[in-house]
């Protein structure tokens, strides 16, 4: 066994405290420190909790292996654990992570759907392992890769299945009857924003060889506001009402996808309900600034983040992900 130490993102030691009651925890303790703070001690045979630190912010997350982990949660910010046996352990108070979900699920609803939020449906739980990864400063290049592509496999399913769908009937080789949904049949381009939405866009071309891609390359030259530089668009997108889905894996300010998202509408005369907006990290400042202008486009994300006003970087974040997963990083 190895002490993990405590947990300084309080969100995150209770949100994947409640992930550990699917994967085998046991072993449930709780004693009293300095009456601020409880201290839970556990055992799991399954995903635990590790303390991952990318510069001087620490993150919360999942890893695969067994492991004691001791987290510390603030008391009446977070809850406290009001039994000792694990199948009645619950939390008690203003749970903040429980709460920031539903009050975006009220907010947003299918507008802009956030997987860290879906805990109901353990969607996140799975992905969680990977954004682990992905915000470990000691992580290679190599490994950075291996999880952006197994993340975006699974990203990728769910950003499909969110398109429009109808109810059909298939018969299945012993001729049983089953009546599901599939995609309805129409047109679907993605459209990756250079140069980290092309780490994104493999996925997508695995899920569906048939979808049509297209690259925007938006930067910052002489002004700090971003340019488009370059647009190469599969031809006819609002004739054949292309399904769009318009990928960027960082979504911090949203001036970038702004710019995007101006190209394909005003230029491209795309509808906005015909967009999906697909990132693996974001924060609710660029989702209300897309939201605010094209109110029609739909936006899916896999883990929320804070936006430091001073570096205007996401917190706490990845560092820069094209760096990363290219290999340009000094």
């Amino acid at each position: 066994m190895t002490s993990l130490g405590t947990a300084l993102s309080t969100r995150g030691g209770f949100q994947y405290l409640r992930y550990c009651r699917y994967y085998g925890v046991n072993n449930l303790k709780i004693r009293r420190k300095k009456m601020l703070y409880r201290q839970l001690h556990f055992t799991s045979h399954r995903p635990n909790l590790s303390v991952i630190n990318k510069s001087k912010h620490s993150y919360t997350g999942m890893s695969f292996g067994a492991a004691f982990v001791s987290v510390a949660l603030v008391v009446g910010y977070d809850g406290v654990c009001d039994s000792e046996r694990f199948g009645e352990c619950t939390f008690s108070g203003n749970s903040s992570s429980k709460l920031r979900s539903q009050n975006w699920k009220e907010k947003y609803g299918a507008r802009a759907v956030c997987l860290e939020f879906e805990l109901e449906s353990l969607n996140f739980a799975p992905l969680n392992v990977h954004i682990t990864k992905l915000r470990d400063s000691t992580v290679g290049r190599k490994d950075f890769v291996m999880h952006v592509e197994r993340l975006m496999g699974q990203l990728a399913e769910v950003a499909l299945s969110r398109l429009q769908t109808e109810i059909t009937t298939v018969y299945s080789p012993t001729g049983g009857k089953y009546t599901g949904i599939q995609l309805i049949n129409c047109p679907v381009a993605a459209v990756s924003v250079l140069r980290s939405g092309d780490a994104m866009l493999p996925a997508f071309v695995k899920a569906d060889p048939n979808i049509a891609t297209g690259k925007l390359l938006i930067t910052r030259l002489k002004s700090k506001s971003p340019e488009l530089l370059y647009s190469k668009l599969p031809v006819n997108l609002s004739k054949h009402e292309h399904q769009i889905l318009l990928l960027d894996p960082m979504l911090a300010s949203g001036n970038t996808m702004l710019i995007a998202l101006e190209e394909l509408i005003e230029e491209n005369n795309v509808k906005p309900e015909n967009i999906q907006v697909v990132s693996i990290f974001g924060c609710e400042e660029g989702v209300q600034k897309l939201l605010s202008k094209y109110p029609g486009i739909r936006i899916l994300f896999v883990s929320c983040d804070e936006r430091d006003p001073d570096t205007g970087l996401l917190v706490p974040g990845v560092g820069s992900f094209g760096d990363r997963y290219f290999g340009s990083a000094s």
